[in-house]
């Protein structure tokens, strides 16, 4: 039966220089996509921001007036 996950629980690393090679390359793809991203904020298109704030509260006005009726 297929899953919809990695589980990680289920793959019985036992052996410590699997476990640190698994790790190390997590770090190496973490580190990459986060250089990736500042250099495409910085060279070809700024990240747009958004304001959370705003929404949420909107939302929550929303959410209080359809309770009130």
């Amino acid at each position: 039966m297929k899953s919809s996950g990695f589980n990680i629980d289920d793959i019985n690393l036992t052996h410590l220089y699997s476990i640190e090679r698994l790790f190390a390359v997590m770090i190496i793809a973490f580190a990459w996509s986060y250089l990736v991203g500042i250099y495409k904020h910085t060279m070809i298109k700024p990240i747009r921001e958004l304001h959370m704030e705003e929404g949420l509260k909107r939302f929550s006005n929303m959410d209080w007036k359809r309770l009130q009726m």
